[in-house]
């Protein structure tokens, strides 16, 4: 799935932060993939400041990331959590579109341990 800067940066806030063995390992190489490498930084001219993390965004390229089934699962399980406590915001709606009313989100969802998400 190709993500923009903003995308990955919603995600990886949008991941749990516990679970068990198993999902720890598919959180650990999903934030691996939606992570920014030193060259990222340098290129597209990130840098943080007091109210988050801003880019160049005519330098910023999209990143295509695989996705697989689980890891799906456990973002829509977090984007959930973030809708049923009302703390989605405007940035979020592309993501939560693609990723929970897409229609896809049905067939791939899987078991998610409960508080799937929280950031």
């Amino acid at each position: 799935m190709e993500l923009s800067v903003q995308d990955r940066l919603l995600l990886l806030n949008c991941l749990p932060k516990e679970g068990d063995i198993a999902m720890l390992r598919v959180l650990r190489d999903l934030g691996n993939a939606l992570s920014f490498s030193e060259d990222d930084h340098a290129d597209f001219e990130m840098k943080r400041n007091p109210n988050g993390i801003t880019w160049n965004q005519d330098k910023a390229i999209c990143k295509e990331v695989e996705i697989g089934p689980v890891a799906h699962s456990l973002i829509v399980a977090g984007l959930e959590a973030r809708n049923a406590s009302k703390t989605l915001t405007t940035g979020h709606l592309s993501i939560y579109e693609r990723f929970v009313e897409n229609g896809h989100a049905e067939n791939l969802k899987l078991a998610v341990p409960n508080g799937g998400s929280e950031s």
